[in-house]
């Protein structure tokens, strides 16, 4: 599917949510890691942070599919690829393995779950690094008013936790 600069400007708002979150529960999780006396919102909050690492996963690495949004579509922004390069997001070696993982074990309902060990949160935790590290550089790349409507976006969920 081909992309407008007003899809575009639609898409960020969601966008904006899932890198929002992501981040929001990257840097809570260690933090709340030994809390044992919630351990219902902490599994919760595993869940989330697991389910928007796996979109943020494809919308990075992915090759679009359908009406998949990846931030390859974001080039026909005016300076988007100078900014954010294809090689600042390029698809690396463990990409597809943490993704099958996640999708055998968080999105679908599959035998893998009882039939294979699961890796432990630090198998996750390990490469959230990366993903992080991208966010404020797609931001950063993001041109006129694509821009604004994601930093508007990105604002509104900062002011419903507080600052990250």
């Amino acid at each position: 599917m081909k992309f407008t600069e007003t899809d575009l400007r639609l898409a960020v708002n969601h966008l904006a949510f899932d890198m929002f979150h992501f981040r929001l529960y990257a840097e809570r999780y260690s933090k709340y890691e030994s809390n044992t006396e919630h351990r219902a919102c902490y599994q919760a909050m595993i869940y989330s942070l697991l389910l928007h690492f796996r979109v943020l996963l494809h919308f990075f690495y992915g090759t679009p599919r359908n009406d998949d949004c990846c931030a390859e579509h974001f080039r026909i922004l005016s300076g988007f690829e100078l900014a954010f390069p294809p090689s600042i997001h390029a698809r690396p070696l463990w990409e597809e393995e943490v993704r099958v993982h996640l999708n055998k074990r968080l999105a679908h309902f599959t035998a893998t779950r009882w039939t294979e060990n699961q890796p432990p949160m630090n198998y996750y935790v390990a490469r959230f690094k990366e993903v992080l590290h991208l966010i404020p550089r797609f931001e950063a790349a993001l041109p006129g008013e694509v821009g604004q409507y994601f930093t508007a976006q990105m604002n509104f969920w900062d002011g419903q936790y507080g600052r990250l």
